[in-house]
């Protein structure tokens, strides 16, 4: 995870998940990261995460992996909660890879969307837009994608920006959410440009 800004990062901090697959305790240590940054006008956070994609041998949407998944859900979830808590007028945005959407893992993108507002929907919404976008493609320009365990899945926009459900009276308006592919990730990035008072 990365965060990077043009305002000033007053403090960052890493909070690890508690619940992960054997296979990604393996090779890497996920979790949150959350930094508090001062632009001219304001201070907010930016929390930016990547949740469960598998276990050995198993795909993403693999029930085992869909309820780990849920109970890192569940900690990002008290995670904001106290981020929100320690400055109720502070924005909190989310990033990251949930490895759920509305094409895949549905039953942990509901969750998230029981207490957080998906910029991609709230976009979609306003604009009356019935086109789906994806940010993950699997087998296009990706080694680890081609490999027999994601051979079934479908496209899936799983990289999302969100906000607080009862943060949104905060924002002033967003800009739309564009996808723009990339060369160095399997991945396409997320954009929008967010305005609050």
């Amino acid at each position: 995870m990365l965060i990077l800004s043009k305002n000033p990062i007053i403090n960052c901090r890493f909070q690890p998940f508690d619940f992960d697959t054997k296979l990604e305790l393996m090779v890497l240590e996920k979790g949150m990261l959350a930094c508090t940054v001062k632009s001219p006008k304001q201070e907010y956070v930016i929390l930016s995460t990547h949740l469960v994609a598998l276990g050995l041998s198993e795909s993403p949407t693999n029930p085992h992996v869909e309820i780990i998944r849920s109970k890192q859900i569940k900690q990002l979830i008290k995670y904001a909660n106290i981020l929100v808590s320690e400055n109720p007028n502070r924005l909190l945005v989310i990033t990251g890879d949930f490895n759920a959407g509305p094409e895949a893992s549905n039953s942990n993108y509901m969750l998230l969307l029981d207490h957080f507002i998906d910029l991609f929907a709230l976009d979609e919404q306003e604009n009356g837009e019935n086109t789906i976008r994806y940010t993950w493609l699997p087998g296009f320009d990706d080694n680890i994608a081609a490999r027999k365990i994601f051979k079934e899945s479908p496209p899936q926009r799983i990289d999302m920006i969100l906000i607080p459900k009862d943060q949104k009276h905060l924002l002033t308006s967003t800009s739309d959410v564009e996808i723009i592919p990339n060369t160095f990730s399997d991945h396409s990035a997320v954009v929008s440009e967010i305005t609050t008072d």
